[in-house]
């Protein structure tokens, strides 16, 4: 906990020590949703490329949703 709060000192520990306890409490969400995030960049990067782009990857996030 304490490396997290080091590096993202605006969250504080309450904030770290609850979302440790959410990913503890629903390991299977927590499992299924990197799952699904791996098989999206698995996907775009059997896409074609042109070599040598630095395009950023995309992931279908909703930013009104936090």
């Amino acid at each position: 906990m304490e490396t997290l709060v080091k590096r993202y000192p605006s969250l504080g520990p309450a904030r770290v020590l609850g979302a440790l306890s959410f990913a503890y409490d629903n390991q299977e969400l927590v499992e299924a949703d990197l799952a699904r995030e791996q098989a999206l960049l698995d996907k775009e990067e059997a896409a074609e490329k042109v070599p040598g782009s630095m395009e950023q990857t995309r992931l279908p996030f909703d930013p009104s949703k936090k």
